[in-house]
């Protein structure tokens, strides 16, 4: 990946999980580039392994549910193998 490119770009993510009322995050958006660190801290329940479930692309393809925005790895993350 080149360092000019972002690592990882989450655009306006949403997810609300398939049994739950509630979204569990909602219009996320980051830029994360070569190098930086990034910490995600919140209180319980506060949509943390959510953002990372998006980043790793468990969901959509293990927990299913309402899911709006995209994640892109130097291309859309739904485009990558898993």
């Amino acid at each position: 990946m080149a360092t000019d490119e972002p690592a990882v770009t989450v655009e306006n993510l949403s997810f609300r999980y398939r049994a739950r009322p509630d979204q569990a995050i909602q219009d996320v958006s980051f830029t994360l580039w070569p190098g930086e660190i990034l910490l995600l801290a919140g209180a319980s329940g506060g949509g943390k392994t959510t953002v990372m479930r998006c980043i790793n692309g468990l969901i959509p393809r293990s927990y299913r549910g309402d899911l709006q925005g995209r994640v892109l790895l130097d291309e859309p993350l739904a485009n990558l193998d898993p």
